[in-house]
């Protein structure tokens, strides 16, 4: 292999964050749909809500909430380490950026307190034409 043309976004990462988090929702669209696909996951990886909704750019984003709420000793674990955890996760997304021509990256948070959403970073790029 000379070269990967996508990531993907395996089943088996899914089923994983369900099963480690409270909530998984996916909103995707490509360049040839005018509406973006919205999916809502159980702990178990069902798909519990499906609708189309607007969207403006192609692209796919995957948001987890409540990480670690099902398994309270890791939970309590990964508040008490909030800091480290939190930038393990920014160096991976980093890493991807770094080596991912022509892909937008954006890393975006909830801090307590805040209303909306924090923008971490993100990059400036082009979206695949598929």
């Amino acid at each position: 292999m000379s070269s990967v043309s996508s990531f993907g976004f395996r089943g088996e990462a899914l089923s994983s964050l369900c099963a480690l988090s409270s909530s998984l929702s996916v909103s995707t669209r490509t360049a040839s749909d005018a509406l973006a696909s919205a999916l809502e996951y159980d702990r178990d990886g069902a798909v519990v809500s499906r609708r189309s909704e607007a969207r403006s750019r192609p692209g796919t984003t995957v948001a987890v909430a409540g990480l670690f709420e099902p398994l309270p000793v890791r939970r309590k674990e990964f508040v008490r380490n909030k800091k480290r955890e939190f930038a393990k996760l920014v160096h991976l997304v980093q890493a991807y950026c770094l080596v991912s021509k022509g892909v937008r990256y954006a890393l975006c948070f909830k801090i307590v307190g805040f209303y909306g959403i924090y923008p971490g970073f993100t990059t400036i790029g082009e979206f695949p034409s598929i």
